[in-house]
């Protein structure tokens, strides 16, 4: 019983904030390049089930370096809110992996998804092409109470 354990209310006598909650859980996914995506494309990374708890602080994107100029995942977020969940460009031209930078809303509070929610990540692409078979693979961490 939550209220047994703050009884006093002294910080020392409260209940840990891990101690009432679940295990991450973590959808991985990979997309490989097929060379004609634009700018604006839209990639459904995953569709989380209602109650999950998004940890987007906790979310990474990795590639193997897709080519095309200013090739980037622009924003993560759902239909209708394009970056609700980061608005900060990932560069994926090069090799790498990264940290996704949350909105200052996640940042502060984590969303509990009322639905099944499609995960969306929005692309960019100034010029060239994305070279085929390349992979941009998305790790999306959350609980589910």
């Amino acid at each position: 019983d939550v209220a047994k354990d703050q009884e006093s209310g002294l910080v020392r006598n409260r209940v840990e904030s891990l101690r009432i909650g679940a295990q991450p859980l973590i959808a991985t996914t990979t997309y490989t390049a097929i060379n004609t995506e634009a700018a604006a494309d839209t990639i459904e990374i995953c569709r989380l089930p209602a109650g999950a708890q998004l940890l987007v602080s906790k979310w990474k994107v990795s590639t193997d370096g897709v080519g095309g100029t200013g090739a980037a995942v622009a924003s993560l977020g759902t239909t209708g809110a394009a970056s609700a969940y980061s608005s900060t460009s990932i560069a994926i031209v090069s090799v790498g992996d990264n940290a996704v930078t949350a909105t200052n809303a996640e940042a502060v509070t984590n969303t509990v998804l009322a639905v099944e929610t499609p995960i969306l990540a929005t692309l960019a692409l100034s010029s060239g092409a994305f070279t085929a078979g390349k992979k941009i693979t998305f790790r999306i961490e959350y609980l589910i109470p």
